[in-house]
């Protein structure tokens, strides 16, 4: 079963009803459950339309850089708590996350083997010499 409908199977389950067929008929050719059709044709009744408003999905409350930021700071003080990344985003960024996101990004990093965060930490030298050596340019670390 499908959770979200595009905007053409939307249309087509107004077309379907339109044409009277039965919410039940309609959920199954499209396979999606019948109260999604039911409030489609609902939605349709009340206001005339059915496009998604603005809005309706989740903001991302960080970037991608903000991520990259998170995991620098957490290789380089390993001992930081996930309380004191979200202070360190905040202070540094001005960015704020969620307690969700935290407690998340907390877990993911308890999953990382000590041997690969021991490996990048004795590579830094070297990738700090080779970076140095190529004056800021592209290197193989």
């Amino acid at each position: 079963m499908k959770r979200h409908l595009t905007p053409l199977e939307v249309t087509r389950v107004v077309t379907l009803l339109k044409e009277g067929h039965t919410q039940r008929y309609v959920a199954e050719r499209l396979e999606v459950r019948q109260s999604v059709v039911w409030r489609l044709w609902r939605q349709y009744q009340i206001t005339g339309n059915v496009t998604r408003r603005h809005g309706q999905r989740r903001h991302r409350a960080i970037t991608a850089l903000d991520d990259r930021f998170l995991r620098l700071q957490a290789l380089r003080k390993r001992t930081n708590t996930a309380r004191a990344l979200q202070n360190e985003l905040l202070r540094a960024r001005g960015r704020q996350i969620s307690d969700q996101t935290r407690m998340l990004f907390l877990e993911v990093w308890r999953q990382i083997p000590q041997e690969n965060i021991r490996r990048v930490i004795r590579s830094m030298p070297r990738s700090c010499e080779a970076l140095t050596e190529a004056r800021g340019g592209p290197t193989r670390y």
